[in-house]
């Protein structure tokens, strides 16, 4: 049956249960998500992945698992990180890691990059001038303790 003509399958040509299949084994085959509580829940397309997770680096997994799974449209994150509000650094505390961390890495013009911290979300902004150096950026402060997420708004100068 064309997927077009049938609401119930999305225009990937996966009906919802399969998806939510995939999903189950993409997290399964995950060895930083072994022994976390998340259940999968799939609607025309869209994950959402509830429950509970051991730290960030566990929650972004998660939603890396479940975009990796072709078919899969979007993702909704319900996952609690446990212990999260005891753990979790102020907002400041964050900035002044995020500036440490984009310093430190000799790879970096950091003086050409800022960040705006709110929720333990990152957003870093600026020019670099090669698409390795607006990665890199990313990379030097993704995995600082408690970053949710990095929103990446860095522009490559063209010359």
């Amino acid at each position: 049956m064309n997927p077009k003509m049938n609401p119930e399958i999305p225009e990937t040509g996966k009906a919802d249960p399969d998806l939510r299949e995939d999903v189950l084994c993409a997290l399964a085959w995950d060895e930083g998500l072994a022994g976390q509580d998340i259940a999968v829940h799939v609607s025309h397309g869209i994950v959402t992945l509830a429950g509970a997770v051991d730290g960030w680096e566990a929650y972004r997994a998660a939603a890396d698992a479940a975009h990796r799974v072709t078919g899969v449209k979007d993702v909704v994150l319900e996952l609690q990180v446990r212990g999260a509000s005891v753990d979790q650094p102020e907002d400041l505390d964050l900035a002044a890691a995020v500036r440490r961390a984009l310093e430190w890495d000799a790879r970096l013009a950091a003086h050409d990059i800022r960040s705006t911290v709110a929720a333990g979300v990152i957003t870093l902004e600026g020019t670099v001038t090669t698409q390795a150096e607006r990665l890199e950026a990313a990379g030097a402060v993704s995995s600082l303790h408690g970053v949710r997420r990095v929103e990446n708004r860095i522009l490559v100068a063209r010359t």
